[in-house]
């Protein structure tokens, strides 16, 4: 379901813009620029996630399709000095956007990585529930039937957990890329199967990036820094432009690896001789993760010590 009914196009033409709204519960988009759609080279970013079907459907027409990060939008109107938040003015705004700034071509997921980025989403979700009604049971006042009703329900949600979790693995082994990346990512000690559902699903492919910088600046784990001339020196730390639900997953492998990779142990001691804070080391782990996964997926290799932590 789209949280907005309307969709809003802002058309670059003759050197000036067209707006269009579509009404897109109702509308039938096959039926909408019948062959008008194959003279357009490009067309407005999507920032709404709602809006993949409709992204998903002009990228099936030929359409080169932008996605940009919402910030950028808002960073770019503010720097218009533009006072108006419609609609209308934002269709403006991103074709604009995008007219004058370049980006990488958007690519939909493959049905096997939708159906496991749609089913990570699911037992997140169940997670969250399944922890809120655990806590309920600290209540020591309740009563034992309200105790047996509370006991079904987490095993409901334990066993519904448990067939998703199949269901995902079913999907990787059936589809041999997917295996294959599967496979490679928790190669790495400490490296588990929720992190490379994560990776193989919600981020981009891979061929997206150029450097492993940007693979990491997808899930937000790089440095953001702030300095102006010689007196103003704040505090550095993660910038978080990133894929929230792929940080989290990622912390939590960082503090595995962390305890259980030898070669990350050693990659840690480095960093605590240099005085480094405990939080900022595991940023630095969750860092490390992206560039060697990046350099594994990029290369179809395997995990190789001597050439992820080469001095």
């Amino acid at each position: 379901m789209y949280r907005k009914k309307n969709l809003m196009f802002a058309l670059f033409l003759m050197g000036k813009f067209a707006k269009i709204s579509l009404i897109i519960q109702y509308l039938d988009l096959s039926l909408f620029f019948p062959g008008f759609l194959k003279t357009i080279s490009a067309i407005l970013s999507f920032v709404w996630k709602h809006f993949y079907d409709a992204a998903a459907f002009f990228y099936e027409q030929g359409l080169s399709i932008r996605i940009v990060n919402p910030i950028q939008i808002k960073k770019f109107r503010e720097c218009k000095l533009v006072r108006q938040k419609t609609d209308s003015v934002d269709a403006e705004l991103i074709a604009e956007f995008c007219l004058k700034h370049e980006s990488t071509p958007w690519k939909p997921r493959s049905p096997d990585q939708q159906a496991i980025h749609d089913t990570n989403r699911r037992i997140s979700a169940l997670k969250q529930e399944l922890n809120r009604v655990s806590n309920s049971l600290e209540n020591k006042n309740l009563n034992s039937f309200i105790v047996e009703s509370i006991d079904e329900e987490i095993c409901f949600l334990k066993k519904q957990i448990k067939q998703l979790e199949n269901f995902s693995r079913k999907i990787i082994n059936s589809n041999q890329k997917l295996k294959e990346q599967f496979d490679q990512i928790t190669e790495i000690k400490g490296v588990g199967e929720k992190l490379a559902l994560v990776i193989i699903a919600d981020m981009p492919d891979v061929s997206n990036f150029k450097k492993a910088g940007q693979f990491s600046a997808f899930a937000g784990v790089t440095p953001s820094h702030f300095q102006s001339g010689s007196s103003v020196h704040g505090k550095s730390h993660i910038s978080r432009l990133g894929s929230r639900s792929i940080r989290k997953v990622l912390y939590m492998s960082a503090l595995v690896v962390k305890n259980h990779n030898p070669h990350f142990q050693k990659f840690v001691r480095k960093l605590q001789k240099k005085g480094k804070a405990p939080k900022v080391i595991i940023v630095a782990i969750m860092r490390k993760l992206m560039s060697i996964l990046f350099g594994m997926l990029k290369n179809s290799s395997n995990f190789d010590p001597k050439l992820a932590f080469h001095d």
